[in-house]
This record gives C-alpha cells, structure tokens and sequence, in this order.
C-alpha cells in the first residue's frame, strides 16, 4: 500500500515514539505506528472489538503475551478520543459486544464447568448475571431491552451450536440449524439475520423476514456484511482478494444505491464492525504485511456523501 507522502514524512519525522491518532479522509490511505498489547507495544490479532449503538464509544480488549486480559475503553468525540480508561473485564472473558444501549456491555465468560452471559455497567464495571449454561456462550446480542440472543453449545465438545432467544426468563430455540462455527448477527428492526459463509455468501434469518434487497448486497468477491438497523439499508461490506503478496480484503459502505469506499488493501482484517445507528465502522488491521504490526481503523460515515473521515488508532494511544 503506497502511503501519501505526509504520511511518509511522518514516519521519516520518527513520529511513531509519540502517541497519536492521526487523522486522514478516506480518500486517502491512512497513516499508521506501532501498536501496542501490554508487552511487546504491539496490538495482538486476538484482539477485540465492541462498538457502541451511537458509534462514540469503542471497548478493545485483547490478552497480552502472558495471557492476562486487558480492556480499555475510548469515548470519541467527532475523529477524535476524548478519553481513555480501563476497564474492569472477568479475566476468563470470551466475547464482548454493546448492550441496546451505550452505557453497558454483554460479555460472555468461559469456564469447563459454567459459562455466563453478563451485562455490565460501563459507569462503575459492576455485573449482573442474565444467562449461564454448562456449554459455550457465543455472539451475544441485545435486540430490545431483556431480549437476548445468543449461540449455545449442545454438547461437552461444543460442536453442536445453536441459535437461542433468552426473554423474560425463558429459552427458545430461534433456529434448528446447528452450527459449529457462526459469526455475529444483525438485527434490522424485527429482522434478526447472520450470513454463512457459502460460495457466494447468503443470508439466513434467525427471526422475522430478510429485509428486501438484501441478498442483492452479495456480489461475486463478498467476503461479509454487517448491517446497521435503519432504513434504507446500510450495511458496511467487506471483499477479499488474492494477491502475489497474499490475501487482502478492500471494503466499502453503502448507504442505500450510495456506495463509500473505505480506500485501501486491509491486510488480515479482523473485528470488523458497523455501528447500530451506521454512524460508525471499526476494525483492525496488519498494517504493512501478514504477522505484522496491526492498527485499529475507526471510520465516521456521513451517510450523506462519500466523504468520511479516518483515524488509525495505534497501540501506544491504548497506554
């Protein structure tokens, strides 16, 4: 990836010993410096990522060289994070998403014996238990207040999964299928919806109807999409290519017959988000080669123009 040359500058300058996040537009290619998970200063490809409804707050959480969990969370304001703090995550965590709201998290914990599904309150870090169950607890969503989806285990090995509903104190299976690997799901009003990674890609409804011109998303390269839940969709869309360097994924936002490039080759992109409201898209990315140094990627989406802004938010700007 040809970085412009104030990016390049900005290297040359040694800029990386400062903590940043630089801001670019999308039109360009960001501009990137080491990152960082506790030891090695570097951000780890376990890392993950938990995007708030309104898109102005980010939890990363990722478990250093020795295994210890650290989670740290960003108010945004506009591009930029006002402020940074730790927070207080179960050290056997498993998965982290926002609640319906965006002052508590769900967070599922994994343990041989019991495994829970928490709500967390971001203001004090305190937990109330929802959900806890002898097998895997994966993927969880809140779709309404106290409406909670989430795929579960069947069996000691886990490979046998499937999708559940947990309401007013109450389990229901959402699908018959079973699974042995998913991945998270969308919720578009009533429609509650995951896609398989089929060849091409397509989508199954775990509630409610497919929203119309969804499946029309899915063209020949794509590799996934998340949807935000509002009208007329929007839905962040990733493809992946192959190259004489490796794989690479490039992806873009569209917003209803508006298609936004987010420019650039995404080298092992991972945690790739789109905010409920479609405010707002993250992920992290290897920043120059597989196996190498990786940087967070925070996108704001006007929804009006193509005009977005970037930042890349390194590993030292976590500390």
């Amino acid at each position: 990836m040809q970085l412009p040359f104030f990016c390049q500058t900005a290297l040359k300058l040694n800029l990386s010993r400062l903590i940043f996040i630089l801001l670019c537009t999308l039109s360009l290619s960001a501009c990137v410096s080491p990152s960082y998970d506790g030891t090695s200063r570097e951000i780890p490809d376990n890392t993950q990522l938990a995007l708030s409804p309104n898109g102005q707050r980010l939890l990363v959480s990722w478990n250093d060289s020795s295994g210890k969990l650290h989670a740290k969370l960003l108010d945004l304001k506009g591009s930029e994070v006002a402020t940074i703090r730790e927070v207080a995550l179960p050290p056997n965590t498993l998965s982290t998403t926002f609640a319906n709201n965006n002052a508590q998290i769900l967070v599922t914990t994994w343990d041989k014996q019991v495994n829970q599904l928490l709500k967390i309150n971001l203001s004090d870090d305190s937990a109330r238990l929802i959900y806890q169950s002898p097998y895997n607890l994966r993927f969880p969503l809140e779709v309404s207040d106290e409406n909670y989806v989430f795929l579960e285990g069947q069996d000691a090995k886990n490979s046998i999964n499937l999708w559940q509903r947990f309401q007013h104190s109450e389990k229901t299976i959402l699908n018959g299928m079973s699974y042995r690997s998913a991945t998270r799901v969308n919720v578009i009003k009533d429609a509650v919806f995951i896609i398989e990674p089929w060849t091409p890609p397509a989508f199954r409804n775990l509630a409610g109807e497919l929203p119309q011109g969804l499946s029309a998303l899915v063209d020949k390269t794509t590799f996934d999409i998340r949807c935000a839940d509002r009208s007329p969709l929007t839905c962040l869309r990733k493809h992946l290519y192959y190259g004489d360097q490796g794989s690479y994924s490039t992806m873009e936002i569209l917003n209803g017959k508006q298609r936004c490039e987010i420019a650039g080759r995404w080298i092992d992109s991972r945690g790739v988000l789109i905010s409920r409201d479609g405010s707002s898209v993250v992920f992290h990315a290897a920043m120059l080669r597989h196996g190498g140094t990786r940087a967070i990627y925070f996108i704001k989406n006007t929804g009006q123009s193509c005009t977005a802004s970037s930042i890349a938010i390194t590993g030292k700007a976590l500390r």
